[in-house]
């Protein structure tokens, strides 16, 4: 997967800290793909298909898949969320 720094950057930060990535991400954290083909760039939707795997294959499944999960994510106490990535830590070294 080949995703530019400020895809890998948002991606870091959603997932590891929490912080509301940008609509294009939220879009496809919050499964709401027709979104995030309107909110992206050429970049950006040239990674859809690797994001989406990313996504279903490699990142906890409570970090994704609706815009309930996503408000949960990134409302959650840091020391939870660590508790749970820690599972992924080898699916996430790469981001």
């Amino acid at each position: 997967m080949e995703f530019n720094d400020h895809l890998r950057f948002a991606l870091r930060r959603y997932v590891f800290d929490g912080l509301r990535p940008g609509h294009f991400l939220t879009a496809v954290a919050e499964n709401n793909l027709f979104s995030a083909i309107g909110r992206a760039d050429e970049h950006s939707l040239s990674c859809l298909p690797d994001l989406v795997k990313l996504f279903y294959c490699r990142l906890p499944s409570q970090c994704h898949g609706s815009p309930e999960k996503v408000e949960h994510w990134v409302s959650m106490p840091a020391e939870d969320r660590q508790m749970i990535i820690k599972n992924f830590e080898s699916d996430l070294a790469y981001l």
